[in-house]
């Protein structure tokens, strides 16, 4: 059974009740992001669950802002707790909103936005409204979502999303389609000869050379990868 708290180096998180715990995806997607994260002075997590992402880029950017969206109350609470037991609480802001209602709402321009979206599309739904919310895009279609992220990226800012690899190629259509074009993708694998799990992509609205990259997070048995540690170092406890 997951913990209560998942205690990190530098941060801890609250998960009791989270419809989604902690998982290896989402803090290997965090690490990555976080990694380019340097020069962002304004990010916006869509769907921040825990607030795991936004902790991740605060302890690796000192200088952003970083505002967590989220459309689920529980979930927005759970963030608003750990930004605020965070050392960087002064630069971190919980919205209890929808992407829709948050772009409605005034004319806001960040230069990173991050989402770790619903993973099936008309698939089978859960009776519980919560993990509909956190697994299913019922609530948030992929063309909205694009949508929404043109409207609020700056010019020159970046847009990162995590999906499996067949939702990626979709998204990957359609995005390229409203004028979100891909300029990395790091490839996920549990092992170096096994099929890849999730595409962590970045996409940006000028056209730009593709940078491409494979990640396997175990070398042998469950033993971590060295590229796999080298981007979860500065936040597991035990690397």
């Amino acid at each position: 059974m997951p913990q209560d708290y998942f205690q990190f180096k530098q941060f801890s998180v609250y998960q009791k009740g989270a419809t989604l715990k902690i998982c290896t995806d989402s803090c290997l997607f965090g690490a990555w992001v976080a990694y380019q994260l340097n020069d962002s002075e304004k990010v916006l997590d869509i769907g921040s669950g825990t607030g795991l992402l936004g902790l991740m880029f605060a302890q690796q950017n000192l200088v952003a802002k970083i505002t967590g969206l989220e459309i689920d109350k529980v979930s927005a609470d759970l963030t608003f707790l750990n930004f605020q037991n965070s050392p960087w609480n002064n630069r971190l802001v919980s919205v209890n909103l929808s992407i829709q209602e948050f772009v409605t709402a005034g004319k806001f321009k960040f230069d990173s936005v991050i989402c770790n979206p619903p993973f099936f599309e008309n698939q089978l739904l859960s009776v519980k409204l919560g993990n509909n919310l956190a697994k299913h895009s019922s609530e948030l279609k992929r063309e909205e979502l694009i949508e929404c992220v043109i409207s609020i990226l700056d010019e020159k800012g970046v847009f990162y999303v995590l999906l499996p690899p067949a939702e990626a190629i979709i998204f990957e259509s359609l995005a390229n389609e409203s004028g979100l074009h891909l300029s990395k993708i790091s490839k996920v694998k549990n092992f170096v000869d096994s099929h890849h799990i999730r595409y962590m992509m970045a996409f940006e609205k000028q056209k730009v050379k593709l940078i491409e990259e494979e990640i396997f997070i175990y070398s042998t048995g469950k033993a971590y990868s060295d590229g796999f540690k080298s981007l979860l170092q500065d936040y597991y406890l035990y690397l």
